[in-house]
C-alpha cells in the first residue's frame, strides 16, 4: 500500500512539475490544443486514474485459475495461456493420511504403518513472450522434498501457430488417459489415483521430446515423439533388477533426467468434445524400450477414456491394454518374477454434487470407483506368476469443496488380489490449486 502511494505521489509530483515547465515546440506538436483550462486538481485526478489502470493491468500477470484448463492441462497449469504477456504463477498441492487395516484379506498381519504425508506441493511458472511463443513449467516438491525429491514435472516451449496446428518441445507430459496431464488435486474426487493410471500408464509420466497439437472442429489431437522408457536396468550402474516389473511399467520412466536415448517412441491422442461438458477419446503409445539392453523390447499401450461433467454429474472411465515383447528376458534372477507379456486395467468412477439444488457455491460429492487391474494378465514364458497384481479395488467416499479451488476428501478403499494379501485403507485428503 505504501509502495502504491509512493508511486502515485511521484507520478503526481512529476505531472505538477511538467505543468510548470515551459512548453517546447515538440510538446506543442505532440499534444492537441486544449479546449479549455484544466485545473491542477483535475490533472492530479487524471494522473491517479492512470496509475490505477496500470495497477489493474498488472493483475493480469497473476490471474485466478479458471474452472477448466486448456490444451489438456488442469486449471492452474493453464494460467499462462490466459494472460496477454509476461509472467504467470500458479500451483496446487495435496496432503494425505492413510490408515491401514491391521490384517490383510486372508487374516494375516498387514505389516502396514499408518502414514501422513505432504504428498506434493507444486509451482507452475510460465512466461508468455507474445501471442505465439509460450513457456510453461511445473516444479514438484514430493513428500516435503525429503531425500531430494524435487522434480521438473514438465517444461515446454509452445509455438501457437494456428488452432489447427501448434508445436511443443521440451520435457513433456505424455497425453494418455485422464490423470497424466490433468492431475491437480481439486480436479478429481478420490484421495488416491487409479492404479490403471499409475502402473500401466505410469503417471506422472514425462519424457523429453517434441510434437504437434491442435483442434479441428470438435476434435483435438496430440502427436509427440519422445525418448522411450527403459525396460531393463542400465548395466553400467551395476543394478541387475529390471525396471519393468510384475507391477507394470512405472519403474521404466526416465523422467527426462540424463535419459538414455538409444530408442524413441511415439504417442498419439485424439479427443472428441462435441458434447458439452464431456470429453471422449483414445490414445496410443508405441516404441522400443530396450535402451542399454541389447535385446528388443517393444512396448505398446492403448486406452479409451471418458470424462463427463453434466450439471452435477462427475463421471470418469478408462480402459487400458498393454503389450510387451521380450518380457521373458526381464525376470528377476532371484525370484523368477517379471513383467507380463500383456496387461490390462479398467475403472469407472461416478460422483454427484448433492448441493447443486441449494443456493450455494459449495460442492459435496458422494462418489464410488470400481477398478480391475491385472499387470500379470498373460505371464511371459518361464516367468513366475505374481498373483499380488491381479487386483480389484473398490473405493467410495465423500469429497467436499467449500470453494472451487479447495477440496477435502475422505474415502475407504477395499483391496483384493489373487494372492489374498490385499490391505484395506481409510484415506483423508486435502488439496488446493491457485
Amino acid at each position: 500500500m505504501k509502495k502504491t502511494i509512493f508511486i502515485s505521489f511521484l507520478s503526481v509530483s512529476g505531472a505538477v512539475w511538467a505543468q510548470q515547465k515551459p512548453a517546447t515546440r515538440a510538446n506543442a506538436a505532440e499534444k492537441p490544443a486544449a479546449t479549455g483550462p484544466i485545473s491542477e486538481q483535475d490533472r492530479k485526478i487524471e494522473i491517479l486514474a492512470e496509475e490505477v489502470e496500470k495497477l489493474k493491468a498488472g493483475r493480469e500477470l497473476f490471474p485466478a485459475a479458471k474452472e477448466s484448463g486448456r490444451y489438456g492441462y488442469g486449471p492452474a497449469a493453464s494460467k499462462v495461456y490466459e494472460i496477454n504477456q509476461g509472467v504467470s504463477i500458479g500451483g496446487y498441492g495435496e496432503f494425505l493420511y492413510n490408515k491401514y487395516a491391521r490384517s490383510n484379506e486372508s487374516g494375516n498381519d498387514s505389516n502396514q504403518n499408518d502414514k501422513i504425508d505432504s504428498v506434493r506441493q507444486i509451482i507452475y511458472a510460465g512466461y508468455k513472450f507474445n501471442d505465439k511463443f509460450v513457456f510453461n513449467s511445473e516444479i514438484e516438491f514430493e513428500h516435503a522434498g525429503n531425500g531430494g525429491n524435487v522434480y521438473t514435472e514438465f517444461a515446454t516451449i509452445d509455438y501457437l501457430h494456428h488452432p489447427m496446428l501448434n508445436f511443443k518441445a521440451g520435457l513433456m507430459l505424455l497425453p494418455m488417459g485422464i490423470y497424466n496431464e490433468m492431475h491437480e488435486a481439486p480436479t478429481f474426487l478420490a484421495s488416491t489415483r487409479p492404479l490403471t493410471e499409475t502402473l500401466i500408464m505410469p503417471s506422472t509420466w514425462r519424457e523429453n521430446g517434441a510434437g504437434i497439437f491442435g483442434q479441428i472442429g470438435d476434435f483435438s489431437y496430440k502427436l509427440y515423439g519422445v525418448s522411450s522408457m527403459n525396460a531393463a536396468s542400465d548395466p553400467t550402474t551395476g543394478v541387475k533388477s529390471p525396471n519393468f516389473t510384475s507391477q507394470g511399467f512405472r519403474g521404466g520412466r526416465q523422467r527426462g533426467a540424463e535419459a538414455i536415448a538409444n530408442e524413441f517412441s511415439g504417442v498419439l491422442r485424439v479427443d472428441y468434445s462435441g458434447v458439452a461438458g464431456s470429453t471422449f477419446g483414445v490414445s496410443a503409445y508405441y516404441g522400443k524400450s530396450g535402451q542399454a539392453d541389447l535385446h528388443v523390447h517393444e512396448t505398446t499401450i492403448a486406452d479409451a477414456h471418458a470424462d463427463v461433467r453434466i450439471k452435477g454429474l462427475y463421471l470418469r472411465s478408462v480402459v487400458s491394454f498393454a503389450n510387451l515383447t521380450g518380457a521373458d528376458r526381464l525376470r528377476n534372477a532371484g525370484t523368477g518374477i517379471g513383467p507380463a507379456d500383456q496387461m490390462y486395467g479398467a475403472y469407472v468412477e461416478v460422483g454427484y454434487d448433492v448441493l447443486r439444488f441449494f443456493e450455494t457455491e459449495q460442492e459435496l460429492y458422494p462418489h464410488i470407483r470400481v477398478e480391475k487391474i491385472d499387470t500379470q494378465y498373460k505371464v511371459a514364458a518361464g516367468n513366475v506368476l505374481d498373483a499380488r497384481y491381479k487386483q480389484d479395488v473398490l473405493t467410495f467416499g465423500l469429497a467436499y469443496k467449500p470453494i472451487r479451488q479447495i477440496i477435502a476428501k475422505v474415502d475407504y478403499s477395499i483391496y483384493s488380489n489373487k494372492a489374498e494379501t490385499g490391505v484395506n485403507q481409510l484415506n483423508f485428503g486435502l488439496g488446493y490449486l491457485f
